[in-house]
């Protein structure tokens, strides 16, 4: 469980260091931008919406193994 909260927060940490760097660039190319920045908000949903998607795509559903359990009988001990 720590592992994974480690694996999570060096995570978080890269993608804000990729924000801050994409966000430098785009102020540095252009001090006064026409186009307005997008708000917080909206890169967290985009950011949780990758997430999940990279989560669906990891798993892979055996429809197989699936069907047969919904009908796997519970196996008893004697």
């Amino acid at each position: 469980m720590k592992r994974a909260r480690l694996i999570k927060r060096e995570e978080v940490i890269e993608r804000q260091q990729i924000e801050t760097a994409a966000s430098e660039a785009v102020q540095s190319t252009s001090p006064e931008s026409s186009t307005p920045q997008p708000s917080v908000v909206k890169l967290t949903v985009d950011a949780v919406r990758k997430w999940a998607n990279e989560r669906q795509s990891n798993k892979s559903v055996k429809p197989r193994e699936a069907f047969d359990a919904l009908f796997a009988q519970p196996r008893m001990s004697e």
